[in-house]
């Protein structure tokens, strides 16, 4: 029982009870030795029988006088009243099984037969997925550079080797990080992610989530955040609480070294990418170092507006860096546009959600070459707009790609591509986000109190598969935050001369002894 609470129950007792206390006999102070030696069994019982009555009468007048001050739907957790103690709520580390801290309630969707049903009754303005758009529209836009430098980056490090990654996912999992550090460390993933300060990035974080969200029981666009924590570091509740309640992320809190939590890790991590991952997810790792494990997801599922025709798939050839190898590939023909640019004709296929843009490298230019171009960059880095490349059905030319329209025979590759535990850390320091690997030089104190806390690991693994149906693709970021002192230095020991050993048991007792002279 808090000590304020028992001086609240004391000075706010009734006046009268007061009096009549005053007019009760007085006990004495003192009980003579003689009379402690001579009490009775029977009088120490009833003596302690008194004693626990009085604390008892004691502690049902605190909880009375707490009962009267405190609403009834309040009671299990009293709040503290001001807003600045509960923001800087520090959770202090607890032992025990694993516990879900959070969950999230993602917003509510149509199934397509509803879908369906509501277009034909002509209310389509009521379509949640609709209206999640509209109040999103262009939070995109704003980070297409950044969008464009990660793809680029990240795939241009694989000249001869399929490779795939998700930009969003990666965005989203900075996004989270930059909630959990303060000062320089965090200015480093805004600047990065253009944002002038931590609420406009996240009131655009929260439009793009909103903008991929999608599941109507058939196809989906899911972005998924979880925060795992450990049970041996302290952390500071509100930040927790905002990334639940901002990125719809479940939250968990247990020991990081235990079996069961890092089973729970993988499970929640192959659930929300749809099991394609199962290779790499049984990478993943907790230590009794991890302070936090931050995962962000993406599972993409969409068919094709206009399907290839399955009995159009042939066998061929792929020219490949290596030489030349078999593929099967799916045709479709279609009137569309297409775009040129110095190093490369793009064309546009769509599906229910959006759709997949297919650039062909010119004859002569490598893959690596074209994205190397700034005018591909450029195309990447801003927001599409038709207009750009039309002028009532006049081609024209923007940032050096000039569109065009043609009846276009399309032949591409069956594909199933994956990039495993793709390390992030030195295309992030490239970017502009050092501060946060470094335990000397990082600010987590939005997070928790730790003195050195440091990102130890960051890695991506995606999949990618296109078929004559549509596309399914998924991935995830791992970023593992480590907490205590950093092993800098390397060390290494090889006893090659004489040392000293010791085999201990339970409670660390010496249990054997030895000198090696000569193995």
């Amino acid at each position: 029982m808090k000590s304020d609470k028992l001086m609240d129950a004391i000075t706010e007792m009734d006046e009268d009870l007061l009096v009549q206390a005053e007019k009760m006999p007085k006990k004495k102070a003192k009980v003579s030795a003689e009379k402690r030696r001579l009490l009775s069994g029977a009088e120490a019982r009833w003596a302690v029988a008194a004693a626990l009555t009085l604390v008892l009468l004691a502690g049902w007048m605190v909880y009375r006088k707490d009962s009267e001050r405190i609403p009834e739907q309040s009671r299990d957790v009293v709040e503290a009243a001001d807003p600045k103690e509960k923001t800087d709520a520090l959770v202090q580390p607890t032992q025990g099984k694993v516990q879900t801290l959070a969950v999230p309630v993602y917003p509510s969707e149509w199934s397509r037969e509803e879908r369906e049903k509501q277009k034909l009754a002509g209310n389509v303005l009521a379509d949640p997925t609709r209206i999640r758009y509209e109040a999103a529209y262009g939070a995109a836009d704003l980070y297409r550079s950044f969008f464009a430098d990660a793809m680029l980056m990240l795939l241009s490090e694989e000249e001869k080797q399929n490779a795939v990654m998700s930009p969003v996912s990666l965005y989203m999992a900075l996004a989270m990080l930059a909630e959990t550090t303060g000062s320089e460390t965090r200015q480093e993933i805004l600047n990065v992610l253009a944002a002038d300060n931590i609420d406009t990035l996240r009131e655009n974080a929260r439009k793009i989530w909103n903008l991929c969200y999608f599941d109507d029981g058939t196809e989906k666009t899911v972005l998924g955040n979880s925060l795992w924590l450990s049970n041996r570091f302290p952390y500071q509740e509100n930040t927790v609480k905002e990334l639940a309640e901002e990125y719809y992320a479940s939250v968990f809190q247990g020991d990081t070294e235990s079996a069961e939590y890092l089973q729970m890790l993988q499970t929640w991590t192959n659930e929300m990418t749809g099991g394609l991952l199962t290779d790499e997810t049984q990478k993943m790792e907790m230590t009794r170092d991890t302070l936090l494990e931050l995962v962000s997801t993406v599972f993409y599922q969409s068919q094709w507006t206009e399907c290839f025709e399955k009995k159009l798939t042939e066998e061929g050839l792929f020219h490949a860096p290596q030489g030349d190898v078999p593929a099967f590939f799916m045709h479709n023909s279609m009137s569309a546009d297409y775009y040129t640019g110095a190093s490369f004709v793009a064309v546009f296929k769509s599906n229910s959600q959006g759709g997949v843009w297919f650039f062909l490298p010119n004859e002569g230019v490598s893959v690596e070459d074209m994205m190397n171009d700034a005018t591909f960059r450029d195309f990447l880095a801003y927001p599409f707009r038709y207009e750009n490349y039309w002028d009532y059905m006049t081609p024209k030319t923007y940032r050096g790609v000039t569109g065009g329209y043609a009846l276009i025979e399309l032949s591409v590759p069956k594909l199933d591509l994956c990039t495993a535990s793709q390390d992030l850390e030195d295309s992030l320091k490239k970017l502009g986000v050092s501060l946060c690997f470094d335990g000397e030089k990082s600010d987590f104190s939005p997070l928790t109190t730790v003195r050195q806390v440091w990102v130890e690991k960051a890695v991506q693994s995606s999949r990618l598969i296109m078929d004559e149906d549509g596309t399914t693709a998924t991935s995830f970021v791992d970023i593992s935050v480590f907490g205590g002192v950093k092993a800098d230095e390397k060390l290494t020991l090889t006893f090659d001369r004489p040392f000293f050993l010791m085999v201990t048991g339970a409670g660390d007792i010496p249990l054997f002894a030895a000198v090696v002279n000569e193995p």
